[in-house]
């Protein structure tokens, strides 16, 4: 405004770590409002809400070994949750729908899948459990069973076939909704806070606009899946932005001033096209490389693995390593950062990791008005027209159009960066670590930077 106050705002997501609600590193914990729901709730609201005593009954809970954080109040937190739920115009309905989505979300985690004999279908061994996951969905339980122990197949001639899922693919297809249960609710609480802070105003592009875009950090663990892969692209997409404003604009510049001046950075394009590239002739990069698997009825993680393999086999680059040892799950990445190897094992499935058109064909038609609208609002597309293999594609091709769309935006904007610096391993205060604080000083290229402003 003509006063220079901030006259409305919105956030966008670019990415949501599901799969923490499910698996959480050592040390870590899931998403803090689950802590906070079991610390804050009231007794009448564990009853109608199904909701457990502690968070070591849940096993989505206690994955990451840690269940409270020193100087975190978690019941006190709650309360200032529903605080800030009804401030962007929750009512009661909507924090009751909330509070029985994030209690079905962790029931998913407790839903037991077995099999008389090995290679039977599944059966579920926890059926009080699941009847408490059946009520808070709205839906029935003998319903809701069958859409998470079978798989439905349209055959060519548009005949259905129906066949039983493993007590181990069920298990995984009731983890995934509950990603896409917690997935949808953060949506819908994002929609809601957008639509308070944009004071019922359009969004504008062409009016000034100040932006703020928070990413995690490089991420390199024992075991990396795709979440680290697609995390650590985003990071290198934003390492090379950085490169560009801070680097080649302004050797562009000296250029032009007849000044000569010898600037030394780490270019990652070659890392970057590794992982994005979509030109066939070329050679195809990783993330559509799975993505062609899964759009195979016969793909499989492995024979993702030896693609990635065969095209970097024939075009090499240095990025790209395929290791000695146990090559058919696993390649490496020379990232900026540093190499991270990447296990395959689970590529496929994650990057599938959509709610089946049988199951939200049934949350569709759920008795609870809270379900439809969340799953109705996030997922338009599939709601009109159920199915499988989404038409904007899975989860890297989603990501990498909408990130190429965000750096779009940003190299429209005048950027300044805020360069976060990791002082110890130990997350202790007044601990600096010389050697890891040097590393890091020279793969974020802040002191190439600070040679130019000198």
């Amino acid at each position: 405004t003509k006063a220079r106050e901030i006259e409305c705002s919105e956030m966008s997501i670019y990415s949501l770590e599901k799969s923490r609600v499910v698996l959480q590193a050592a040390g870590e914990r899931n998403f803090h409002v689950f802590y906070q729901l079991l610390l804050g709730s009231t007794e009448e609201q564990r009853q109608r809400h199904r909701l457990r005593q502690r968070a070591e009954d849940y096993a989505m809970l206690r994955g990451g070994g840690i269940l409270q954080v020193d100087g975190v109040d978690d019941e006190n937190d709650w309360q200032r949750l529903l605080v800030a739920f009804k401030a962007v115009g929750a009512d009661q309905d909507m924090l009751s729908g909330v509070l029985d989505l994030l209690s079905a979300t962790l029931l998913c985690g407790e839903v037991q899948w077995v099999g008389e004999s090995p290679g039977d279908a599944a059966v579920c061994a926890s059926p009080d459990t699941f009847e408490d996951l059946a009520v808070l969905l709205g839906v029935q339980p003998q319903l809701l069973e069958v859409a998470l122990s079978t798989k439905k197949r349209v055959m060519p001639r548009g005949s259905v076939v129906s066949s039983p899922l493993s007590p181990n693919q069920a298990k995984e297809l009731t983890q995934s909704i509950a990603r896409s249960l917690y997935e949808a609710l953060f949506m819908w609480a994002v929609g809601l806070i957008n639509t308070m802070s944009r004071g019922g105003k359009a969004t504008a592009p062409n009016l000034p606009f100040a932006g703020v875009l928070d990413i995690f950090g490089f991420e390199a663990f024992k075991l990396n899946s795709l979440e680290q892969l697609l995390i650590n692209y985003c990071n290198e997409r934003l390492h090379q932005f950085f490169i560009e404003a801070a680097f080649k604009r302004e050797q562009q510049m000296c250029k032009e001033e007849g000044i000569n001046i010898d600037l030394k950075f780490q270019d990652n394009s070659s890392i970057l096209t590794a992982i994005d590239s979509q030109d066939a002739k070329s050679g195809l990069g990783i993330l559509p490389l799975l993505e062609e698997q899964c759009n195979l009825q016969s793909g499989s993680n492995e024979a993702f693995t030896q693609s990635c393999h065969r095209r970097f086999g024939k075009s090499p680059v240095k990025c790209y390593v395929e290791p000695k040892l146990a090559a058919r799950e696993h390649f490496e990445i020379l990232h900026s950062c540093c190499p991270v190897r990447y296990c395959t094992s689970h590529f496929r499935e994650k990057n599938m990791d959509v709610m089946p058109s049988e199951v939200l064909q049934l949350l569709l038609g759920s008795s609870k008005s809270f379900v439809k609208e969340i799953l109705q609002g996030i997922m338009p597309e599939a709601a009109a027209a159920p199915t499988d293999k989404p038409k904007k594609g899975f989860i890297a091709a989603q990501l990498l159009r909408s990130v190429s769309a965000l750096f779009t935006l940003l190299r429209s904007c005048e950027p300044k960066f805020v360069k976060c610096v990791k002082t110890n391993s130990s997350k202790l205060p007044m601990v600096m670590e010389e050697e890891l604080v040097k590393s890091q000083l020279h793969t974020l290229s802040i002191i190439e930077s600070l040679q130019i402003e000198r």
